[in-house]
């Protein structure tokens, strides 16, 4: 099994292997997403760094397939205009292990990749040191911060060939051997346009890849998990909270993460392995801190100096505590939230767990997490199949929580208090039509999930009845 394969079109990608083989890690090269399949079927790395502007995929496509199928860690490497570009990229990048937008600090992405395929770092003696190459960029050249890591920026270009680069690379199995495009010579240059992302033909290649492999990628076994799904979730997180245990409550899709801590029937804290959705991201998008600090308080916990993020930030004075309590408890909700925006996946409950006192106490109610959950992930269709036109809902006569556990805004609270038996879902939708009806179906579903209402029956379209307090 291999430990890093790099798969970059450039001379980035060339840049970062040397790196990886300068902290003891046996580093391979692939430059398209067809050859990082191949690669990666032969080699078994344990982690694959990806750039997603490849030159026949993008690289998440890629990530999905080798993370689904072999089981590596995926790192994927992002131009910093995307996000403004493709929403729909950035959301997919964001199910990787982790991502990094250009210009990122090389040590800190071998670090991060490292660690999350559970490998050691060493510079060793006879590790190669990083090249001495001119690279081109046009948002300027690549920036030397000190003497072990390198500010690697945008857009790097792609060497040009050289005949004894050719000679080494068929003399030696470790480099990745160039594929020929379909219709194309060996070794002939590439054409001028950029080639069309073909994901239809990276599949079905994968499909006959994957009948020559030697053998499957083991299956990890279930021990308790759960089949995921907005309402298993909000069941699980319900059950959680009614029975005032101290636990974790881990959501899984993928190799992607969310652990839940949760005490005394309270949401106190939440860890994500997205680096999208760690704590440090979202203090720096709401400017709470620096780029440097993000640094820092990360290579506080990954030398293990501090616990948590969170500690690392006290401890170091970024934030004081008011500051730091507000901030976790958002993050905490997103993180809670955002599980349920997950189609498929597994749910795993371990008792007792790490749920322990955090460095400040923050208390996120169960209630709140459901039924904002439920509001913003449920699709239309599941909405309406839980709260259809024609039922009628009642408050509950035993239910475990009260309105008061529900942030509710004016209108929501005076929908809520108008469940009373007597009208349909229809006929509320009708009543508050200053409210979505998605708004009032996503409330009478997520209040079913919490028992503050029960069904009472169906209503009928010839003999309606409609109070109005």
């Amino acid at each position: 099994m291999g430990e890093v394969l790099v798969v970059d079109p450039g001379e980035l990608g060339d840049l970062l292997a040397a790196l990886f083989e300068q902290y003891g890690l046996h580093a391979a090269r692939a430059r398209t997403g067809v050859e990082a399949l191949e690669r990666a079927l032969e080699l078994r790395p344990r982690v694959v760094v990806l750039e997603h502007d490849l030159p026949d995929a993008t690289g998440e496509e890629v990530g999905e397939l080798l993370r689904a199928e072999l089981g590596a860690t995926v790192v994927v490497t992002y131009p910093q205009s995307l996000p403004a570009d493709d929403e729909a990229a950035m959301t997919r990048i964001a199910t990787m292990d982790a991502s990094f937008s250009r210009p990122f600090r090389s040590l800190t992405l071998i670090e991060t990749a490292a660690r999350l395929a559970g490998l050691s770092l060493h510079k060793g003696e006879g590790g190669s040191e990083a090249p001495n190459m001119p690279l081109a960029s046009g948002e300027g050249a690549v920036v030397e911060d000190d003497d072990d890591e390198l500010l690697l920026d945008v857009e790097v270009a792609a060497a040009e060939a050289d005949p004894s680069d050719e000679a080494a690379r068929a003399a030696d199995p470790g480099i990745a051997q160039p594929i020929a495009a379909p219709g194309t010579a060996a070794g002939a240059p590439a054409p001028e346009a950029k080639r069309a992302y073909s994901p239809g033909a990276l599949a079905d290649l994968w499909a006959r890849v994957k009948e020559r492999r030697a053998a499957p990628a083991p299956v990890p076994e279930a021990r308790g998990e759960l089949p995921l799904s907005p309402r298993g979730y909000a069941d699980m997180l319900d059950a959680f909270a009614q029975s005032q245990t101290t636990g974790e409550l881990w959501v899984t899709n993928g190799r992607a993460r969310r652990v839940l801590l949760l005490r005394r029937g309270s949401v106190v804290g939440a860890r994500s392995n997205l680096e999208s959705e760690d704590l440090s991201t979202l203090a720096h998008k709401k400017a709470l801190i620096s780029a440097d600090d993000i640094a820092l308080v990360r290579d506080d916990v990954l030398q293990g100096r501090r616990k948590t993020v969170a500690e690392a930030i006290l401890a170091r004075g970024l934030l004081a505590e008011p500051e730091l309590r507000k901030l976790i408890e958002e993050h905490t909700r997103r993180v809670a939230i955002a599980s349920f925006a997950w189609p498929s996946g597994t749910m795993r409950v371990t008792l007792e767990g790490r749920a322990t006192r955090e460095v400040v106490p923050v208390q996120v109610t169960v209630a709140d997490v459901i039924l904002r959950g439920i509001l913003l992930t449920e699709s239309d269709a599941a909405l309406l199949a839980a709260a259809p036109d024609d039922a009628r809902f009642s408050p509950s006569g035993d239910a475990g929580y009260g309105l008061q556990d529900l942030p509710l805004s004016a209108e929501e609270a005076r929908v809520v208090v108008a469940m009373d038996g007597t009208k349909t879902v229809g006929d509320l939708v009708t009543l508050f039509d200053t409210v979505p009806a998605r708004t009032v179906r996503g409330l009478t579903a997520a209040l079913l999930c919490l028992d503050l209402v029960r069904f009472v029956g169906w209503g009928h379209a010839s003999a309606r009845r409609i109070s109005y307090f």
